[in-house]
C-alpha cells in the first residue's frame, strides 16, 4: 500500500519509479520513459549472463509476452 503523498516524495527523489509491472511517473514525456526504459534494459543486460537471465530478471520489472513461457523442447 502506498499513498499519493508517499509517491510524490519518492518522485522528488527520483524521477521514475519501477514496480512489478508498474512504472511511476510524475508527468508522462514519450522521451524521459524511453530514455528510463533503455536504461533498465542496459541495467539489466548488464547483470545478465544469457538471454534466459536477462528475461527471467526483465520479467519481474515488465509484462510481456515471454512472461510464462516454457520451452517444450
Amino acid at each position: 500500500m502506498c499513498t499519493p503523498k508517499a509517491l510524490a516524495r519518492q518522485l522528488g527523489v527520483t524521477p521514475v519509479i519501477w514496480k512489478r509491472h508498474l512504472v511511476i511517473v510524475e508527468r508522462f514525456d514519450w522521451d524521459s520513459v524511453t530514455q528510463a526504459l533503455e536504461g533498465k534494459i542496459v541495467e539489466v543486460q548488464t547483470a545478465s549472463r544469457s538471454w534466459d537471465d536477462f528475461t527471467a530478471r526483465f520479467s519481474r520489472l515488465a509484462a510481456w509476452e515471454f512472461e510464462d513461457y516454457v520451452d517444450d523442447e
